[in-house]
């Protein structure tokens, strides 16, 4: 195999790349939903929201966590990524047809809701058959991320946005956008994330089509922990919009999904650093991670909070300036789902935290005590208060997820709940000298 010279990035210049390219698709993604809202309408956006789910949730679960795992030993050098490279490609390539399958009929019995099992079977299918696309481009990226490296997924992920934006945009010019092409543009972006990806990786090495028969199977040794600990946490994340789509209507979902959206934007300085804390923690001694760690805690509990705050104050205006008055409900979504995805952000370090110490499953008590508690108000309080219900729930979920992830990292490492929710003096002067790296970069 023929080695070639392999690009090295910095945390900082990761995060910084992080940064730019979550904020460009917050832009982007933005005038889509422009551009979608207003020409699709409630009810269409409502189904268009429901097949992004099944591209973003459903579908990757049923990787079973195999990219998870190829991540977590190639990070511990226990799988020599580029020995494996075909390898996890062949595999994810036929996991991705058989599940394409397995979601049908799924959805055709109605596992999924009643908004994907009533939908056209035609455009249904367009997003089904890219199923093994979906499997692909989230082990490419793996790969990547093995390398240390973020800036070739984050132009990717820039480019496959900009593809979204610029073709739902001329179709609605030329008055022409329907659900079914709207459906055709995102499947344009997977295939279009699939050939950068391949370029990127085709300059880190030159891959060999051998087959590592060794192998095939090792990444799901950690797989299936850390696929068992997303199937608790992501419900939890999820769930307001996996029930919904059992008892709503297309229409208010589209609504909920548009509030959904623009509270969504206080994570998008957080996201920056997330997978690059990852990284850095998985390869750190725990001392040095726990002191990471809670500095990155407390940071980001205090910016999502200060972000979320100025969201509520301008989300009635920025919806009816986004999305017209037919999605003028989603403001009220905003204001009682934003509270508590403040915590939801912060406690998401805390899967990547015990992840990178090779214990995802640590995550499953938490999530699923969340989800415990937080169910009951689903059944209880949508019924009477629709959509506002769900995002009141939504939030008694993520605030309970994040009390008990501290109480569970402070039994078990022995945390300061001081350092995890008090800003120090360090934090400002590392803020300040952060700031001025990235503006010398930047320069």
């Amino acid at each position: 195999m023929q080695k070639l010279k392999k690009p090295v990035e910095s945390s900082t210049t990761s995060t910084l790349s992080n940064l730019f390219s979550s904020n460009t698709i917050v832009v982007l993604s933005m005038l889509t939903g422009i551009v979608l809202n207003r020409s699709l309408g409630p009810e269409l956006k409502g189904e268009y929201a429901s097949l992004r789910l099944l591209v973003s949730f459903f579908a990757p679960l049923l990787m079973l966590g195999y990219t998870g795992g190829v991540l977590y030993y190639a990070i511990r050098k226990k799988l020599d990524i580029e020995a494996f490279y075909f390898t996890g490609l062949i595999t994810m390539f036929i996991a991705g047809l058989i599940a394409t399958f397995v979601l049908y009929f799924a959805i055709s019995l109605g596992l999924f809701g009643e908004i994907l099992q009533n939908m056209d079977r035609e455009i249904l299918w367009i997003i089904l058959i890219l199923t093994p696309f979906i499997f692909l481009n989230a082990y490419l990226e793996r790969v990547l991320y093995s390398f240390k490296l973020f800036r070739p997924s984050n132009k990717r992920n820039v480019i496959a946005a900009l593809i979204i934006l610029v073709g739902s945009s001329l179709l609605w010019y030329f008055e022409i956008l329907s659900l079914f092409n709207a459906v055709l543009v995102l499947g344009l972006s997977l295939v279009s994330n699939f050939i950068l990806n391949i370029r990127f990786i085709s300059q880190l090495f030159s891959p060999t089509k051998k087959i590592d028969c060794k192998n095939i199977f090792f990444p799901w040794k950690y797989g299936i922990q850390s696929f068992i600990e997303q199937i608790i946490s992501k419900s939890n994340d999820k769930f307001d919009l996996i029930i919904l789509g059992f008892i709503i209507s297309p229409a208010s979902f589209g609504i909920y999904t548009a509030g959904v959206a623009v509270a969504s934007l206080v994570s998008g300085i957080p996201s920056s650093y997330t997978n690059v804390f990852y990284t850095q923690i998985a390869t750190r001694d725990l001392d040095s991670a726990i002191l990471l760690f809670e500095k990155a805690i407390r940071i980001t509990l205090y910016l999502t909070t200060a972000i979320g705050l100025v969201l509520v104050l301008l989300s009635k205006y920025l919806i009816l300036f986004l999305y017209g008055n037919a999605f003028a409900g989603a403001a009220v979504v905003v204001l009682f789902y934003l509270p508590g995805l403040v915590f939801q952000v912060s406690a998401r370090l805390s899967i990547k935290f015990y992840a990178a110490q090779g214990k995802p499953l640590k995550n499953s008590l938490v999530y699923m005590v969340a989800l415990l508690i937080s169910s009951p108000f689903y059944f209880v309080l949508i019924p009477p208060l629709g959509i506002k219900g769900a995002a009141i729930s939504s939030s008694v979920g993520y605030f309970v997820a994040f009390v008990f992830s501290i109480y569970q990292l402070k039994r078990d490492y022995h945390f300061s709940l001081r350092n995890i929710l008090v800003l120090q003096k360090v934090d400002f002067l590392e803020i300040s000298t952060k700031l001025k790296s990235l503006f010398l970069q930047l320069k």
